[in-house]
């Protein structure tokens, strides 16, 4: 009994931290091999954690900053794709082609509100659990992908 008490303390503890804790299921996806050397493009793990009022998504980078990568200039986008009950969300961080770092962040092209912040190796976006009807449902399962592009060609990408 007191085994099965710590087991659940332990799953409510997950539950309540904050993205960057190992969830169960594929809420959290690492990616060991990197495709070339350290960028901004190298993912390294997408975690999804849900809150009773929000949705947080994390993409852990080698770094968040491009600004010494010259293929910036062709455009990059960072991007995490959440499905569940049937439904994909979108979540993404884009620099536009040109010599500006100018970053626009958004979750399915700007229709859902989202709050976004980054450090200086991960992109975090934060939903109002509202904005997403689809988690109403009880115990549906929460998948993420996240890819990374420059100049619309895949760079990395994670499963």
């Amino acid at each position: 009994m007191r085994g099965r008490l710590l087991v659940i303390a332990v799953a409510a503890a997950l539950c309540a931290t904050p993205a960057t804790a190992a969830p169960t299921s594929c809420r959290s996806v690492a990616d060991e091999d990197s495709p070339g050397p350290a960028s901004s493009l190298d993912i390294r793990r997408v975690d999804v954690a849900e809150g009773k009022k929000t949705v947080v998504v994390v993409l852990t980078l080698d770094t968040t900053d491009p600004g010494g990568e010259p293929a910036r200039v062709l455009g990059y986008r960072w991007r995490v794709r959440v499905t569940t009950a049937g439904t994909t969300r979108t979540f993404e961080r884009r620099r536009d082609a040109g010599p500006a770092d100018t970053y626009r962040y958004a979750v399915d092209g700007g229709r859902t509100s989202v709050t976004a912040s980054e450090t200086r190796t991960q992109i975090k976006w934060v939903v109002p659990r509202s904005a997403l009807p689809e988690l109403r449902k009880p115990k549906v399962r929460l998948c993420a992908f996240a890819d990374t592009t420059v100049a619309g060609t895949t760079a990395d990408s994670a499963s």
